[in-house]
């Protein structure tokens, strides 16, 4: 009963999240208005505390860069995160990107969930994101939700000369040198309103004067249009079952999946690369399954190379705001 009415109370906020205002007087939108009015209140409190110094922001030996957002959801940062490593890679750096690892059973440890070749934790452990950047085995990866000792472990294990920060941008701890924030191009604030009516987690207005840089992804961050990117690749789609993010599988909803396969005599399961890691390859061993990633494309990637390589060799360690 309980379980019913919070799913109830969770879909009617998430189509507030969707929902352009104003909103009508009484209404539960204009409730959530209000507490969203509250929210943001709280966001600036805590920004104004790091700015008079009430609250301190550390610094870690060597330049930090920070990938984030002002929405909740998919915006591309973790492809961005793994896009930025690479490309660190490839001019002679040596980055390790330091990941939150939310939903992940650490909570307030810090581990090195990759070294660059072997992967030591799995999804569950460590988070759904830092596994799957893992799982590149190109660069070293650490999760921790205090991004500042996960930097420390860092650069003891791996003397990295630059960091990279998974979903960081709200993460004022740790100083950093470049902030890039990502937004999604069909609707870069959502409606508008901060969380809980919308899904904003700060104002742009409130955020201005700590972003270096702007990028407009087309990341498919829901379902509905993940599903739509699927059939834009001429992919026939037969059937389709959604589950939430950072959903954990369990061996009846594979039995539910291979079920509708079967019924529907598919030709193979196509799922996310996000999910893939969460799932057991063993439950698949009599069907074909197909894995979609996603990969970053720039309009004009030297100039956006040349703008993070010049960053942080100019301004070095430690400097930058939070």
């Amino acid at each position: 009963m309980i379980k019913s009415w919070l799913n109830r109370i969770e879909k009617r906020v998430l189509k507030t999240m969707e929902t352009p205002g104003p909103f009508a007087p009484f209404s539960f939108d204009q409730i959530l208005a209000g507490c969203a009015d509250i929210y943001k209140t709280g966001v600036k409190l805590r920004y104004a505390m790091y700015a008079n110094n009430i609250l301190k922001s550390r610094r870690l030996d060597c330049p930090v860069i920070s990938i984030g957002n002002l929405a909740v959801g998919g915006s591309g940062k973790t492809p961005m995160a793994i896009w930025l490593a690479k490309m660190l890679v490839e001019n002679g750096w040596r980055p390790v990107v330091i990941s939150r690892g939310y939903r992940g059973t650490l909570k307030n440890e810090v581990a090195v969930v990759s070294n660059g070749r072997d992967v030591f934790l799995n999804a569950k452990t460590c988070g759904d994101e830092p596994y799957m950047m893992a799982m590149e085995k190109a660069f070293p990866v650490v999760a921790g939700k205090d991004r500042y000792k996960a930097g420390l472990m860092a650069i003891e294990n791996f003397a990295p000369d630059v960091v990279i920060l998974d979903d960081g941008f709200q993460h004022l701890k740790l100083r950093r040198n470049v902030n890039l924030v990502l937004l999604d191009h069909r609707q870069p604030l959502g409606n508008g309103y901060m969380l809980p009516a919308g899904r904003l987690r700060e104002t742009l207005c409130m955020a201005k004067d700590r972003i270096d840089a702007i990028v407009f992804t087309r990341c498919p961050s829901e379902n509905a249009s993940f599903a739509q990117s699927v059939q834009d690749l001429g992919v026939n789609i037969a059937g389709h079952l959604e589950f939430c993010d950072h959903y954990r599988y369990n061996e009846p909803d594979f039995k539910r999946i291979l079920a509708q396969a079967k019924a529907l005599n598919l030709d193979f399961i196509l799922t996310t690369q996000k999910d893939w890691v969460k799932l057991n390859p063993a439950w698949f061993r009599d069907v074909t399954v197909v894995v979609m990633g996603v990969r970053l494309r720039f309009t004009h990637p030297q100039d956006f190379e040349k703008f993070i390589l010049d960053n942080i060799v100019v301004q070095g360690a430690g400097s930058g705001l939070p």
